[in-house]
């Protein structure tokens, strides 16, 4: 995981805002900063170069020792004007090493100029 630097300003306010929305109206809106839930954003850029934040982390979980709540570009989709960002969790054990699929809990439609955000209401690639 690389940190992502600083000509990926207009990612990384869509990933803010994405997380801001996905924080106070989606799953994270109940979760509350705590021993077990770290609401710290990290920004990162994939093995392709392509921008990601992990939103939460949560340790001690029933699923891992660690979950990992991650939005991640989708560069795949062409919508003009919009971004997609996809919100995976993501299980790790102690040492980071992932010990089952990421599971999808969404996608997010991020408007290009006004950074007004859109809950694309699936949790399938098949959209």
């Amino acid at each position: 995981m690389e940190p992502m630097k600083s000509p990926c300003s207009r990612f990384r306010e869509q990933l803010e805002a994405a997380a801001s929305y996905i924080r106070t109206e989606g799953a994270l809106a109940d979760l509350q900063e705590s021993d077990m839930a770290n609401m710290e954003m990290q920004f990162f850029l994939t093995a392709k170069g392509w921008p990601y934040a992990v939103i939460c982390t949560e340790s001690d979980s029933e699923e891992a020792a660690v979950v990992e709540h991650r939005l991640i570009y989708n560069e795949s989709y062409r919508g003009e004007g919009y971004s997609e960002y996809v919100y995976q969790k993501y299980f790790l054990d102690e040492s980071g090493n992932q010990v089952k699929e990421p599971q999808i809990m969404g996608f997010f439609l991020v408007d290009a100029e006004t950074l007004e955000v859109t809950d694309e209401q699936t949790t399938s690639w098949a959209h």
